[in-house]
């Protein structure tokens, strides 16, 4: 089929403006025995409405060609339009469920469900099996990270700067709108309310929280960077022994460690030696024998000595010369180069 081949659209349904007594919503269930004539969706145009009316046959109504035309075409003009129904239980329950390869519209904002089964009658926004979710900006899921070098508006998805998130009467800092509820929840199951608090404490679950007009604070990774913790479903490494802790620990997901500056302590300095010498001084020898004679530690001035039977060792002598500190104990760039930008969040 080419696209040239496109059938002309419905820019309004058949009879939309009609109204009654010319026109009528069609009903599902047979009329026959209730109103003579009458369409349905069970029965159609019924028998009588092919009998001569000599015959005691009752001509179709008008109202009932104006309402199958009017319903035809407004599903017509609604998937011309591009839409995609939601999920519905009763229609659902009316087909004997959704068929494999359904695609529906879910309640999540920007996000669709596919069906992988048959016959499937669960409801996907509310944990139904047999569905898979689709997202169109690239198959994310909630929780998935983004860094852009902006500090863009992006739909869909929210900065991951600490601020708290609810539903559109929760007065949240950072979103307060129905979309930030697949968000909630997943702050709220992943990670504990010591790191993610929910205001006024948490309730059963993420969803009744939700809808008590509850916040949560999102992840804070403001001047932060991502770093694979020390297992990854593997086995622990020493890679990040001794780091300094944040919050939580080197194996567990979700936690802060290590630190942007820091100042040296006496620990981090290498060992190392400070010698002084001060020639103007006298000298003083450790006790020997020179010539026959025994020296005592700090004699007077070195001279040459006659060698003597026992070897002597000549040091300098204490003066009081003190070595004077420098630098500040200011804490020092430990930060690689970065570019830094904007962290977010899908919703």
């Amino acid at each position: 089929m080419l696209l040239a081949s496109a059938p002309p659209k419905f820019p309004k349904a058949f009879g939309v403006n009609a109204s009654a007594p010319y026109i009528r919503q069609i009903p599902v269930n047979s009329q026959i025995g209730i109103q003579d004539g009458a369409a349905s969706l069970d029965t159609g145009f019924v028998p009588l409405n092919g009998t001569p009316t000599g015959a005691g046959g009752v001509p179709p109504f008008e109202q009932d060609m104006n309402g199958i035309m009017l319903q035809t075409t407004q599903t017509s003009q609604w998937t011309q339009a591009g839409g995609v129904f939601p999920y519905d239980a009763a229609f659902s329950a009316a087909i004997g469920g959704y068929p494999n390869g359904a695609f529906i519209k879910a309640a999540a904002v920007g996000k669709y469900w596919m069906s992988v089964v048959d016959n499937n009658v669960t409801n996907p926004d509310a944990g139904g099996a047999g569905w898979i979710l689709f997202d169109p900006t690239g198959s994310m899921t909630t929780g998935d990270v983004k860094w852009r070098a902006t500090a863009e508006n992006l739909p869909g998805w929210i900065p991951a700067n600490g601020l708290t998130i609810g539903n559109a009467s929760s007065g949240a800092t950072g979103l307060a709108s129905a979309s930030a509820a697949d968000l909630f929840a997943w702050h709220w199951n992943n990670f504990p309310n010591t790191q993610c608090p929910v205001s006024t404490g948490r309730g059963a679950n993420a969803a009744a929280d939700f809808a008590a007009n509850k916040t949560i604070t999102i992840l804070d990774l403001k001047g932060t960077a991502t770093m694979g913790m020390d297992t990854m479903g593997g086995a622990a490494t020493t890679r990040l022994t001794g780091v300094p802790t944040i919050f939580g620990n080197a194996t567990t997901p979700g936690s802060t460690i290590g630190e942007n500056l820091h100042s040296l302590v006496a620990n981090e300095n290498g060992q190392h030696a400070h010698g002084v010498t001060d020639p103007t001084h006298d000298h003083a020898v450790t006790g020997g024998t020179i010539g026959g004679t025994t020296s005592a530690t700090g004699a007077g001035p070195t001279s040459a000595f006659p060698a003597g039977p026992t070897a002597i060792d000549i040091v300098p002598a204490l003066t009081g010369v003190s070595i004077q500190n420098s630098g500040s104990g200011q804490a020092h760039n430990t930060v690689h180069r970065v570019m830094v930008g904007t962290i977010y969040l899908k919703l």
